[in-house]
């Protein structure tokens, strides 16, 4: 679940990114509390995971003038290998699990055009498992990621109420990972379970608005089981289901039941691409 901030931790994160050398004697003066509770604030907002206190380098002003963008398609089942393999490269700065037509994004900065030969002859060139790569050279970077401000509280809460709930329930965590990404970037919110027993707890409690459902998890069919639970139920046989998965290409594709018996408002086969997964969404959340 999202952590929610108040409006002290907003004043104090603002105050943060505009200068993260900032005091908490002089926060506190700013915001209208004491120093402890900045102190504590901070502490929590650390423990949390919320935020991360670090210097950003400006790689443009110490000589890093070239920057580009990989698209990798790799081997599905190598994309976590060659993911830490991408990143333990010193020219790599940072590395993206996505779906669509590249499994990972990578970021590299060089000092010039002249690297760009002999990292991709000698170091990509090196890792099994990459099929194609496509190379997008940055020209100039109209807005950086520590140039993003948190949204004020209230357009944050506000933007909380409005997003729809979708609850994601697989055991891959490679494909959570990469799905929780595309799903929340078109503004919904996600809740992840890897198996029945956590997804029917979570639907109780959550009512989320829509259920993705993989089939086979703990046992080949537990996504049908969660989807029949479901059905049974007065208060949840509303919430529409959408299944997910790969067990039609599978040895088990013969105990799949047919529509008929099949509690689900529609079935996408696995690879899915984002933009089929969002339709169908939108589809059965309108």
């Amino acid at each position: 679940m999202a952590y929610i901030i108040d409006e002290i931790d907003w004043k104090i994160i603002s105050f943060l990114q505009a200068d993260g050398r900032s005091t908490n004697v002089g926060i506190a003066r700013q915001v209208g509390v004491t120093e402890g509770t900045v102190r504590n604030r901070i502490d929590r907002l650390l423990a949390e995971g919320v935020i991360k206190v670090y210097a950003a380098v400006r790689p443009e002003k110490i000589g890093f003038q070239t920057r580009v963008i990989i698209g990798v398609h790799a081997q599905w089942d190598k994309v976590t290998e060659i993911a830490e393999r991408l990143a333990s490269l010193p020219e790599v700065r940072s590395v993206m699990s996505t779906l669509g037509a590249y499994n990972l994004i990578v970021e590299a900065l060089f000092p010039s055009n002249d690297e760009l030969g002999p990292f991709f002859t000698r170091d990509i060139a090196a890792i099994p498992g990459i099929e194609h790569i496509d190379t997008f050279h940055v020209l100039e970077s109209i807005k950086d990621g520590c140039d993003w401000m948190l949204p004020t509280v209230a357009r944050r809460r506000e933007a909380m109420e409005e997003r729809r709930k979708i609850l994601l329930v697989d055991d891959d965590p490679l494909f959570v990972k990469a799905t929780q990404l595309v799903l929340e970037s078109a503004g919904y919110e996600v809740m992840p379970a890897k198996n029945a027993d956590e997804a029917l707890a979570l639907i109780r409690t959550e009512r989320p608005d829509l259920v993705i459902l993989d089939i086979m998890m703990d046992s080949i069919l537990d996504g049908v089981y969660v989807s029949d639970i479901m059905f049974g139920d007065e208060e949840l046989r509303e919430i529409p289901v959408l299944m997910v998965s790969s067990i039609a290409s599978s040895e088990y594709a013969s105990q799949f039941p047919t529509d008929k018996y099949l509690h689900a408002v529609d079935f996408l086969f696995k690879p899915v691409q984002p933009s089929d997964l969002l339709e169908s969404i939108q589809r059965f959340l309108k």
